[in-house]
């Protein structure tokens, strides 16, 4: 990343991909919120292990967002992590859309 120390910046990069754990805890979101649109009910067990690794994943990206090493701006760091993040979903929505024109083109 520009202006950053290259330890830095590999941290950052490799946080910001990190946090693609987002998409784990809309996987866990499933059981709680979704449930009841499931064909069988998910059981009172399988909510409290999705609870649970929604708890842990959120926590996880916590941890993601603070730097454990000495930087200039831990705001800055964080903003950069950020960036990576919403970068990479960036690129998917935009390979989503292409793949979608070219299958609707095909079809």
């Amino acid at each position: 990343m520009i202006g950053s120390p290259a330890g830095v910046a590999a941290d950052a990069a490799h946080r910001g991909a990190g946090l693609l754990g987002i998409y784990y805890l809309l996987l866990f979101a499933i059981p709680l919120v979704g449930g009841r649109r499931l064909p069988v009910a998910p059981s009172p067990l399988l909510r409290a292990a999705a609870a649970s690794g929604g708890l842990v994943t959120l926590l996880s990206i916590g941890f993601q967002l603070f730097p454990i090493v000495d930087v200039e701006s831990p705001l800055r760091f964080g903003a950069k992590v950020a960036g990576v993040a919403v970068g990479a979903n960036l690129v998917g929505v935009v390979l989503y859309v292409i793949g979608a024109r070219r299958a609707r083109r095909a079809g």
